[in-house]
């Protein structure tokens, strides 16, 4: 798996974990067999007080389109961290939506004002850029 191919080049790998419904995602520092606990939504976290700035973030995603919005699963988490790192963090933050091809959305995506753009997505056709500049 990615996460078993990045251990093993000493990647530093860090799992999301949501710190309170409106706020952004954190991000703790974990490699393959370290202790999880139990976190908000009954989702396994890190077991450690350690919170880290990503360099890459992957958003899960169930559609994507030609100008890099993404429909998400509904919580607003995505788009309220790319917003919290744009904004507050003092290096890039690169996002990438990992999707099969056929998740491109052709028509208008539902989207409002909340909502942001991500940089790239990886298919299985490869990778495809956005102008995030705006």
């Amino acid at each position: 798996s990615l996460i078993e191919y990045l251990d093993i080049k000493n990647i530093t790998i860090c799992l999301p974990m949501v710190v309170d419904t409106k706020q952004p995602l954190i991000f703790k520092p974990w490699r393959p067999g370290e202790k999880m606990v139990i976190g908000h939504y009954g989702i396994s976290v890190p077991d450690n007080d350690q919170t880290l700035i990503p360099d890459l973030i992957i958003c899960p995603l169930l559609a994507y389109d030609s100008k890099g919005m993404r429909l998400g699963y509904g919580g607003g988490f995505y788009d309220r961290t790319i917003l919290n790192f744009k904004q507050n963090v003092e290096k890039k933050v690169f996002t990438v939506g990992l999707a099969f091809s056929c998740q491109k959305y052709s028509g208008k995506l539902p989207i409002n004002k909340n909502d942001k753009k991500i940089d790239s997505v990886l298919t299985e056709k490869g990778f495809k850029f956005f102008n995030t500049a705006n």
